[in-house]
């Protein structure tokens, strides 16, 4: 009875069942050509992408990433090294350098023509590689060999796979890189690229190995010594050139997420006060020297106060970050009217520049005046400044803040003016 049980358990993982080696050999060859088909699907896949990322639209990009055929010369150039197949190799690799070219001059002269020059969501995601793109990599390449070898082919696994391991969003990411001259976003873009194709490579040449795909005019006398040697360098320059950085931005990722986790939980438990508001939070400075901006408005926070939640910073591992209360007693003001409290030197001006900024600035909701007191770390006695408290009713770019800014400042001759920016919650 254990063997019989032991014997379905082990059936449950064979590989070696319903595997059409020969047909899966001559369907890897095939997606290897870039003519005909393959090119105008390249062609598409590309501008699909470009477009997708240009609106920061996820769909549009999971279309182009089932368009793309970049799988076939790569999972081509894993079976070759593992037949011994040196003509197939050559051709898959002069393809893929061939469709990476295209794909990155394609994509370079559409985010260079394009009038959305901002870089958006979707391509910053996809410039900070880490150790979790290799795991993907990889099990979308096991994934992917393993259907391919089948009978029985699926396409539902070959389209996740597609969508699993991006190829051509890192890609034409890249292309947006090298078009607006951002040398970080196509290194860690085109470095996102290298990783899923080198992996896929590399899992279909183990899987090939393993499923012992071959043809009958290669692969039969292989040398097992040279086999060997093959199979350490590569495993040895994907360990170095690919896995190791990549573990290195994978923790950096993981503990600047848990950062924040901690500094959302210290806000959470101490930044509730019975008459005082906290307008905003903000995080300005770098890692080490980090500051975290409170803007408040009601009763001013006693010193004490302030001292206890430095103190308290340890205790949700936020020792190296510094507080800095920005306080004040601002008189909201609708935008239609003219009832003010602004900062002395431009009172009078302020009716007139509150109707200006309406028609200028249509995104604003209302506007608030007033002396803000605030204190930068370090600072032995606190300052007061003139303030404008922007109320947005939609979110605009941080261009369109330091635009009202400027604006303010050169229209109310205050060269000091501080302006704090909240966006208005939407009705439910």
């Amino acid at each position: 009875m254990s063997l019989t049980l032991k014997q379905r358990f082990s059936d449950l993982f064979r590989l070696d069942t319903d595997i059409d080696r020969p047909g899966t050999v001559a369907a890897i060859r095939e997606s290897v050509a870039f003519q005909g088909t393959n090119v105008w699907s390249l062609v598409f896949a590309i501008f699909v992408a470009s477009i997708g990322l240009n609106l920061n639209s996820p769909a549009v990009i999971i279309g182009a990433m089932l368009i793309s055929p970049l799988l076939g010369p790569i999972t081509g150039a894993g079976l070759a090294l593992a037949i011994y197949d040196i003509p197939l190799l050559r051709r898959a690799l002069a393809n893929l350098a061939l469709m990476t070219g295209v794909s990155l001059a394609a994509s370079t002269l559409y985010f260079w023509l394009s009038p959305l020059n901002t870089i958006t969501s979707e391509i910053l995601s996809r410039t900070t590689p880490t150790f979790y793109d290799v795991l993907i990599a990889s099990l979308g390449g096991g994934a992917l060999m393993v259907s391919l070898s089948r009978k029985n082919r699926s396409s539902n696994i070959l389209a996740g796979v597609a969508i699993a391991t991006a190829l051509m969003p890192p890609l034409c990411s890249a292309g947006y890189g090298l078009a607006n001259h951002d040398l970080a976003v196509f290194a860690g873009a085109f470095y996102l690229y290298l990783i899923n194709s080198v992996f896929l490579g590399l899992v279909t040449y183990i899987f090939s190995k393993a499923l012992h795909l071959r043809t009958p005019s290669t692969g039969e006398q292989a040398d097992r010594k040279v086999d060997r040697r093959r199979h350490v360098w590569l495993t040895g320059l994907a360990v170095l050139v690919f896995i190791t950085p990549s573990v290195f931005v994978a923790y950096d990722v993981v503990k600047q997420s848990s950062w924040r986790a901690n500094l959302t939980h210290f806000e959470e438990a101490n930044l509730t006060f019975p008459n005082t508001q906290v307008l905003s939070t903000k995080i300005t400075g770098t890692d080490p020297e980090r500051t975290l901006e409170i803007a408040l408005v009601g009763a001013p926070l006693s010193a004490d106060l302030q001292a206890h939640l430095k103190q308290l910073l340890p205790q949700y591992h936020l020792s190296g970050l510094k507080l800095k209360f920005v306080q004040n007693g601002l008189t909201d003001v609708d935008m239609t009217t003219e009832k003010v409290k602004p900062a002395a030197a431009a009172a009078a001006l302020v009716p007139e520049v509150t109707r200006e900024v309406l028609v200028l600035f249509p995104a604003l909701a209302n506007i608030a005046w007033g002396d803000m007191t605030g204190q930068d770390p370090g600072q032995a006695a606190p300052s007061v400044l003139p303030t404008a408290f922007a109320r947005w009713s939609t979110e605009v770019p941080d261009t369109e803040h330091e635009r009202l800014a400027a604006f303010l400042r050169l229209r109310l001759n205050l060269a000091q003016l501080h302006v704090v920016h909240e966006v208005l919650p939407k009705s439910p």
